[in-house]
Parts: structure tokens; C-alpha cells; sequence
């Protein structure tokens, strides 16, 4: 089977709408003395204002001109909206050497020898939301959106939106993933700009208007996270360690507290000091421990012991 023969020609020149109804206007000036010659040499030779002829005849002929050049004129006319172009199709069929009418007013022929396929030169947007990609075997979630524009409307047209679409998220993709590949998602959750960087480089070096008849207009990198679950799991984590690292200071506070107490009051007992400065926090249960502690080691297991007792 044929392959289909996609059209890589330079971009068609464009004609102002200007030009082309000064065009209809002459044409139509032309086919209206076409006309005029035709009923005075075939139909009516004599002279057209004798009394032999007929008023009847003269007021058909009147409006059947009229009619004729109204029509190839005002048929014609014809208005492109902004912001797009007119493709010329003849008789339905794409010339694709024929100048592409530019928006406003314009001129044609007459449906249904010609008209104007509308093309739109609105930019157009690829998200990318989410996309799931390994930065040195860490998942992450990278959403990218890029606005592109139609560059040359028949290769554009010859090869189809929807296929364009889809070669342009591929080739995003496969970007970002070559990209983030040998990079630890720190580095590239804290840059974004260099990612962006290397779309835009990669994408220049894509010729898309030669090969898809488009051109990149702008390239913006969202977001580049890490997947809910894995944010969940580092989450608890760092609270974990917040939460030891505060129990720690608290314990290390307390004995520095029961320290000054002991060198103030050195006839109290380790017990009686362990129970001012519970009682001065008033966060931790007293306890009553049996034996004598002696040493600052055993306060520290006191202060330890009480705490995972709770408050009060």
C-alpha cells in the first residue's frame, strides 16, 4: 500500500482581503460587459430602444444582469474570522499552490465552484498532568503544558491534528523522562526552570514547523512532586523525628532542672527532687520510686519512666 505523501513545502504566502475583492470586483466588471455583448450580438442584434422592442424584454435582460453579476459578486464575498485563515478549496478540492486568504473581508468565487475552509490560528494547548516518571529510581509526578500554533496550515492539515497531538506528547515525554533520569527528585523539585530549559532547547532542535507544521509558543513546568503516597510515607517520617528530637529536649531540660535543684538544695533526696520539678511542669504524673536512686543516671530512668506514664 501507498504511503500517504505528507506536504513539507514552505509556508503558502498570504493575500489580503483587499486584494481579492478588487479581484471579484473586476471579474465581475468583465462578466457584466460578457453579458452585455452576448444580448447584443445574439439575442437582440437591433437597436435595443426601438418602439419594436418589447418593454418586457428589455426589463427581463435588465434583471437577469443584475442577477448574474449580483450573484458572481455578492456570492463571493465572503468574511474570515479572527484569528484565522482561508483555505481555498475548488469545487471541494485543497489548491495548495493558491495563497491563503488572510482574515477580514475577502472575495471568491461563488459557491459551489469555490470557498474558504476556516482555519483557526488560535495557539492550541498540550497539558501533561501527572505524568509518572523515575528520578534515580524515585517515582515522581511531573505536569507540563505547552501552547503551540499552526505554522503551515497544508502540512498541519496534510498529517491531522490528532496525530500531531499525539506525537507532541510523546515527544514531551520522553524529554522529561531522559531529563530526570540521572537527577535526584530533590534537585528537581527545588528547579524547575531547568527542566523547562531543556524542553525548550529539545523542542528547538525538533524542526516541529519543517516535520508537523507547528511552532512552540510557550513551555511552562507546573508542578514536579512526589506521588501522594510517597509524600504521606515521608511525612509521618519526619514526624516521627520531630517527635523524638522534642522528647529528647524535654528530658535533656529536666535533668539539667533537677541538676540546679540538687546543687540548692543538697539535702533533698533525688525522689523529692524529681517531684518539684513535676510538680513545678505540672505534665507529668508523680511517681514514687522505692529504693534510693542516688546517682543522676537513675533520675534520667525516672524522668524517662514517668514520661511514657502521661500526664496528668
Amino acid at each position: 500500500m501507498a504511503k500517504k505523501k505528507i506536504l513539507r513545502k514552505k509556508a503558502p504566502k498570504v493575500v489580503s482581503g483587499l486584494e481579492m475583492i478588487a479581484i471579484g470586483a473586476g471579474l465581475t466588471i468583465a462578466l457584466s460587459l460578457v453579458t452585455w455583448l452576448l444580448f447584443r450580438l445574439v439575442i437582440h442584434p437591433g437597436p435595443i430602444y426601438d418602439n419594436a422592442t418589447p418593454w418586457w424584454k428589455i426589463l427581463m435582460y435588465s434583471s437577469m444582469q443584475i442577477g448574474i453579476v449580483g450573484w458572481f459578486f455578492l456570492g463571493g464575498l465572503v468574511k474570515v474570522p479572527v484569528p484565522s485563515k482561508g483555505l481555498p478549496l475548488l469545487l471541494g478540492k485543497r489548491k495548495r499552490d493558491w495563497r491563503i486568504h488572510d482574515e477580514g473581508w475577502s472575495w471568491t468565487l461563488p459557491t459551489p465552484f469555490m470557498f474558504l475552509d476556516f482555519v483557526s490560528l488560535e495557539r492550541r494547548i498540550l497539558e501533561i498532568k501527572d505524568a509518572k516518571v523515575s528520578a534515580q529510581g524515585t517515582e515522581i509526578v511531573v505536569s507540563s503544558t505547552l501552547e503551540w500554533q499552526i505554522a503551515n496550515i497544508y502540512t498541519f492539515f496534510s498529517i491531522g491534528e490528532s496525530v500531531i497531538r499525539a506525537g507532541l506528547e510523546a515527544l514531551v515525554l520522553k524529554i522529561i523522562r531522559d531529563y530526570c533520569a540521572d537527577k535526584s527528585s530533590d534537585q528537581l523539585v527545588k528547579d524547575t526552570t531547568g527542566l523547562a530549559d531543556a524542553l525548550k532547547i529539545s523542542l528547538a532542535d525538533d524542526n516541529a514547523q519543517k516535520n508537523w507544521g507547528i511552532k512552540y509558543e510557550r513551555i511552562l513546568i507546573e508542578k514536579i512532586d512526589l506521588p501522594t503516597d510517597v509524600k504521606a510515607a515521608y511525612a509521618a517520617k519526619d514526624k516521627e523525628a520531630q517527635e523524638r528530637v522534642a522528647e529528647k529536649t524535654q528530658i535533656d531540660a529536666r535533668i539539667e532542672q533537677m541538676k540546679a535543684l540538687k546543687k540548692e538544695f543538697p539535702d533533698l533526696s533525688d525522689g523529692e527532687i524529681r517531684d518539684m520539678v513535676q510538680t513545678e511542669t505540672g505534665k507529668v504524673t508523680r511517681v514514687v520510686y522505692d529504693g534510693n536512686l542516688g546517682a543522676i543516671g537513675a533520675l534520667v530512668d525516672g524522668i524517662a519512666g514517668t514520661t511514657k506514664k502521661g500526664g496528668k
